[in-house]
């Protein structure tokens, strides 16, 4: 059942959200305080990384914002993620759109990218389409931050999400490198990955 849920995409995650609220992006075995410890411990490592941002940033995925309203302090920022309900429950701060693989931006518009536990999310069917026009919409040299499950191929054990390679990462956003092997010490520990886009 959650699998096919999954695949609907955007139905899995208002239901998440709804029953889980804010936790909702987070990982399901963790705490809700394990979830604010990592929050913050993953939020000081990215801060830093930050500062090469130049322009407009996208926040591709951004659940309820809780990067986002971090990185608005400093940046121009543009959320947005699939799930309405995450949206009502960022206030306005993320903004909706359809769980397709079209963004509503004209080409080249961003001038950088954040990524927080999404893409593993993103089924095989439809990843390299989505990142590609991810890709269409940020400038040649845009900073990307994109934290997600990166390692040997194996799939969750509920099938929502994908843990992909880092070459197959790579070639979704050329130009991104590995940087830390942990940021968090929680159940999750997302790989951080940064670089400037090569298009």
């Amino acid at each position: 059942m959650v699998i096919e849920k999954y695949e609907l995409g955007e139905e899995y995650w208002n239901d998440r959200a709804a029953t889980r609220g804010l936790q909702a992006v987070g990982h399901l075995d963790s705490s809700n305080q394990e979830f604010h410890v990592d929050t913050e411990a993953a939020w000081k490592v990215l801060q830093s990384l930050t500062q090469h941002y130049r322009g407009e940033v996208l926040d591709f995925g951004a659940g309820w914002g809780r990067f986002t309203q971090r990185l608005l302090k400093t940046h121009r920022v543009t959320a947005v993620d699939s799930s309405r309900t995450m949206c009502e429950m960022s206030k306005n701060l993320v903004q909706h759109v359809a769980p397709s693989c079209t963004l509503p931006f004209k080409n080249e518009r961003f001038d950088g990218l954040f990524i927080y536990a999404v893409i593993q999310h993103v089924p095989d069917a439809i990843v390299e389409a989505l990142c590609k026009d991810i890709r269409r919409v940020l400038r040649a040299g845009s900073y990307m931050i994109v934290c997600d499950a990166v390692g040997p191929p194996h799939k969750s054990r509920l099938g929502h999400s994908t843990r992909r390679p880092l070459e197959r990462y790579q070639k979704l956003f050329p130009g991104l490198d590995m940087a830390a092997t942990q940021i968090t010490a929680g159940v999750y520990q997302p790989v951080l990955l940064v670089g400037e886009l090569e298009k």
